[in-house]
């Protein structure tokens, strides 16, 4: 696959190219800062699209290119990029294959990330996936919760693998501590105490369900009973009896509230009345006298004074004085005897206005007792009347109402009360409703069943006491084994049989962790084996019969006739002429350039399996001497010649000159930027 043509018509301060078609040798000459690398990183950015991440500094304009190039395949056939795609989806290259192969940029002739890349290749050209083998032996060491990811590795204490080596180590130590404590119990015969500890805890639930069972029938009894007694009484309250003595008992308190307002009102003022009467009459004869005085009195008073008129005597004057006296005495005595009979009347008047209140007014007192008296016989008879119906209804209620009391105590005051009391206790039991109907309550059974639980309780009180330092020692296994197993669900250690139970699970933590790790081990051992194969397959990549071997040997003119690869450490080594091994990195510049050229002939080479590609070089040959430079030259041209397509940027001028001849004669398509 080769270049045809390409233009770039756009990429920050680069002018339009215009069409620039490629012949198999193209030179491109520009001086520094006018374009020509700005040229390269367009082209390769049209080439790979955006998958350009090997390439560093690439991305000094930040856009991306407007233009185009064309390739041509072995087929003759014409794909445009970047409408079709990229390398990566016409060729299949990758953009490391790109960077560490086909394209050199910035005189950079070495390969990234190179043990890498060599591996990458060769699983490419094998077959062999080496990437994927290490991925798997990662997965492995995770199943196996190892240390590292070969065959050497042990059980991990890493937190991301919980813990794996404590934990199975705290399993097989806490196994030791259970065989002790199995021989332990053996001795003191503690698995006696726990079959005694299940029998009697077995019994205990027995007696304190069948308990359970009494107390639910009779509760369920008890709203039984309750609610058809309720239910009687409440008709009896809504009976046509009932009814009437309501009305009876309301006509009553009305007679009552009469009674009470006649003891508070009316009899009262009454004494008082009877009082004021009873001095009235004491008053009456004398009364008669001083009004026969108060007459006479005046007429002698007035002799007397004539008397005085007619004779001047001394007895005129005293019968006057005495006559005078008994005047004013008398009207004294007439006008108090008048005053308390107007209050007697007015005593009277209100006692009037109280009983017209209470419909018991009369004419005179005497009338307002008698209707007094008959208000009393009235009430007395319908209080009578009254009790005498409560009582009939006492007898019809009495039987309900006795078992209300009985089975829920009285709470109010009022038969009313009570019922809303009876009728909220049934309700807090309705939930025994139908519960226990197989079971008739008996109070008898019901305290044996009380007293066996009791019995069962002080005996399991007293196993729990003598097995209280064996359970501490359980608790701590409990504790242990849950914090090593860390499983879903709490693992229980409470008895002897728990404590086997609680073992095996333990053993089968250790057993299925080693299993894993061994499984793991014996894996990895077999990937191992694999990565070994793997590594020769790099290996063959170099060595003395190999491609890179034979193009570096020309290109140096026979100074380096073989070149290896040590993959244990990475690292590329040749062999001089007089047997001398030298590590890539220690040879001069020059002949490290010429290297890596031979390196990626050959692996251009092996990629496209014997097909011609391109190569874009930037400067590769910055480093080289005359005569090195005048080889690599030739070595370019023979690469060209047989059919590999060149695409050189340069801004020296000895490049022009190494090929001017070619330049002028036309084998060398030349372009100035």
């Amino acid at each position: 696959m080769k270049i045809r043509e390409f233009a770039i018509t756009r990429y920050g301060p680069l002018p339009d190219t215009g069409r620039i078609s490629l012949n198999n040798f193209n030179l491109f000459f520009g001086k520094n800062e006018e374009g020509k690398t700005l040229t390269i990183d367009a082209l390769v950015k049209l080439l790979l699209g955006r998958k350009v991440r090997d390439f560093e500094h690439i991305d000094r304009v930040e856009e991306n290119p407007e233009g185009y190039v064309i390739l041509k395949d072995e087929n003759g056939e014409e794909i445009k990029l970047p409408e079709r795609g990229d390398l990566m989806k016409v060729a299949g290259f990758t953009p490391s294959e790109c960077r560490n192969i086909f394209i050199v940029r910035n005189s950079d002739l070495s390969i990234a990330r190179e043990s890498e890349f060599y591996t990458n290749v060769t699983d490419r050209l094998t077959g062999l996936r080496t990437k994927d083998i290490a991925s798997i032996k990662k997965k492995l060491q995770e199943l196996g919760k190892l240390t590292r990811a070969d065959s050497e590795a042990e059980l991990s204490d890493r937190d991301e693998f919980g813990k794996m080596k404590t934990r199975v180590n705290g399993a097989r130590g806490l196994i030791e501590k259970m065989n002790k404590l199995q021989s332990k119990i053996k001795e003191e015969k503690i698995d006696k105490l726990e079959e005694e500890l299940v029998r009697y805890s077995q019994e205990l639930k027995r007696t304190k369900r069948e308990i359970e069972n009494f107390e639910a029938a009779r509760k369920r009894e008890k709203y039984e009973k309750g609610k058809g007694a309720l239910r009687e009484l409440k008709e009896e309250e809504q009976s046509p009896e009932a009814e009437e003595l309501r009305k009876k008992e309301q006509y009553l308190q009305i007679l009552r509230d009469k009674r009470r307002k006649i003891d508070e009102k009316i009899r009262p003022e009454m004494s008082v009345y009877e009082m004021r009467k009873e001095e009235t009459a004491g008053q009456e004869t004398k009364g008669k006298f001083f009004t026969f005085v108060a007459i006479i009195s005046p007429v002698l008073l007035g002799l007397s004074l004539l008397g005085i008129i007619t004779v001047s005597s001394f007895l005129f004057y005293a019968l006057s004085v005495l006559f005078a006296i008994f005047t004013v005495t008398s009207w004294i005595f007439k006008f108090q005897f008048m005053r308390n009979r107007a209050s007697l009347a007015k005593a009277f008047a209100g006692i009037k206005s109280y009983a017209s209140g209470l419909e018991l007014d009369a004419e005179n007192i005497e009338g307002i007792i008698s209707n007094i008296q008959e208000f009393e016989k009235k009430y007395f008879s319908e209080g009578r009347e009254v009790e005498g119906m409560k009582e009939k209804r006492r007898e019809l209620i009495g039987i309900q109402k006795g078992i209300l009391k009985n089975l829920f105590e009285a709470k109010g005051e009022t038969l009313e009360e009570n019922i809303y009391h009876w009728d909220e206790e049934i309700k807090n039991i309705q939930e025994y409703k139908g519960k226990a109907e197989d079971i008739e309550f008996d109070e008898e059974i019901l305290s044996k069943l009380k007293e066996e639980r009791k019995t069962h309780e002080g005996r399991l009180n007293e196993i729990n006491w003598e097995m209280r330092r064996f359970q501490k020692d359980l608790e701590e296994i409990e504790r242990e084994s849950n914090r090593i197993l860390q499983l879903e669900d709490y693992l229980h250690c409470k008895t002897s049989v728990d404590l086997d139970a609680v073992r095996n699970r333990l053993q089968e933590f250790i057993v299925e962790n080693e299993s894993n790790k061994n499984a793991a081990l014996e894996a990895i051992e077999i990937f191992e084996e694999i990565e070994m194969e793997e590594k020769r397959r790099v290996s063959e990549l170099f060595g003395k019969d190999s491609a890179v071997s034979r193009y570096f040997n020309e290109i140096t003119a026979g100074l380096y006739k073989e070149v290896l690869f040590q993959q244990e450490i990475g690292e590329i080594q040749v062999e001089r002429r007089d047997g001398e091994m030298l590590p890539a990195e220690k040879l001069s510049g020059g002949a490290y350039d010429q290297l890596y050229l031979s390196i990626r002939l050959a692996l251009g080479e092996k990629l496209l399996k014997g097909r011609e590609g391109f190569f874009i070089m930037d400067d590769p040959f910055i480093k080289a001497d005359p005569d090195r430079l005048k080889e690599l030259t030739r070595v370019l041209k023979k690469i060209s010649e047989s059919g590999w397509q060149i695409i050189y940027f340069s801004a020296k001028g000895e490049i022009i000159e190494a090929f001017k001849k070619d330049i002028d004669s036309g084998t060398i398509n030349y372009r100035v930027i």
